[in-house]
């Protein structure tokens, strides 16, 4: 299924992964990517193993039935981002061996450029001791689902 996906991904938007390697490494580990676009999660789901989890925000999934779908599988770990609670089950997660990808920016970037990072990020690091692999997204603010001010296309590179 998502070799099919990331071919269709790469004849759409020209896809294109590197260093895939290192998402072979076992848990703890954090994966923080840049946060551009509503299509983000796509882009890595394509490339991640599935024990990866991905952090959601359990309030945005009751916004429709699309979102519950899409935010709250068995890939996701869904948090209430105002719960103090939040950054202990990712660590417990994390605790655990767990691989975890984790929007660090808590929110979409609106200029294009990487954001403060979500306080909690540091701290969640520190107490797991979690290896941390950085992921940017070249090309994902151009996508119309990004609500920055850049020149948009339809299927960008």
């Amino acid at each position: 299924m998502k070799i099919i996906l990331r071919g269709l991904l790469r004849v759409l938007f020209r896809f294109r992964a590197y260093d895939l390697a290192a998402l072979n490494t076992p848990g703890p580990v954090l994966l923080i990517p840049n946060h551009s676009s509503w299509l983000d999660w796509l882009f890595l789901w394509a490339c991640l193993a599935d024990d990866w989890k991905m952090v959601s925000s359990s309030v945005s999934a009751k916004t429709s039935w699309l979102h519950r779908k899409i935010m709250i599988n068995r890939y996701s770990l869904p948090v209430d981002p105002a719960s103090p609670y939040a950054v202990k089950r990712m660590a417990e997660f994390l605790q655990g061996g767990g691989r975890l990808v984790l929007f660090a920016e808590g929110r979409l970037s609106r200029t294009g450029n990487l954001m403060k990072l979500f306080a909690g990020t540091g701290f969640l690091i520190f107490k797991t001791q979690a290896r941390v692999i950085t992921v940017y997204l070249r090309g994902a603010s151009r996508l119309p689902y990004s609500p920055n001010p850049n020149a948009k296309n339809i299927f960008p590179r």
